[in-house]
């Protein structure tokens, strides 16, 4: 699990885990024994994120990273994914997630890039609606300016994931001229 933080680093981050970084722990490796996974937790601290999580990445030859993701801080708008850049050089799939200091998940929010990738986040969404028991919505972005024939394709390739999966689920198409603030507006 990785999370990002723009203030600055001095040596007692390094040396002693705040009460976040030991409360985060805590929920995950007791999330982790209670369903029987092999999770690893490490505490990174570093001034180039980028450069630490595909470092990272390529060492651990993992199919999937775990990262918070505060979202966008009140007030500011922004469109900028400093994630981007990362998500295409990285051979796993990066899962972003914000944390709201919960124990349990209970609505999961997936947002479908309509790429290579999907198949990898529709199993990992549907085994963590599994196992714990929370309801999942499928997000896709559509521009704005989109034919009926690619609305129809679109909602019957979500109904068809819906009917795939286990876990219970819904779907939700959001319309935009930019990714970014349109799904940040759902989450």
């Amino acid at each position: 699990v990785c999370s990002s933080d723009l203030e600055q680093t001095d040596l007692d981050d390094i040396q002693n885990e705040n009460r976040f970084i030991r409360s985060l722990k805590r929920r995950i490796m007791a999330l982790a024994v209670r369903y029987d996974q092999n999770i690893e937790f490490e505490t990174i601290v570093t001034h180039d994120i980028l450069k630490t999580v595909h470092e990272l990445s390529l060492r651990l030859h993992c199919q999937c990273l775990v990262h918070e993701w505060r979202g966008i801080p009140s007030g500011r708008f922004t469109i900028h994914n400093q994630f981007g850049r990362l998500e295409d050089q990285l051979s796993c799939t990066l899962v972003k997630f914000k944390d709201a200091g919960i124990r349990t998940f209970q609505k999961i929010l997936v947002y479908l890039a309509n790429d290579q990738t999907d198949d990898t986040v529709i199993n990992i969404a549907d085994h963590l609606g599994d196992v714990f028991n929370a309801q999942i919505t499928f997000l896709r972005f559509l521009n704005s300016v989109v034919t009926q024939n690619i609305i129809d394709e679109t909602q019957s390739y979500l109904k068809k994931i819906i009917q795939k999966i286990k876990t219970k689920s819904s779907y939700k198409i959001v319309y935009g001229t930019n990714v970014i603030p349109a799904v940040s507006e759902v989450s």
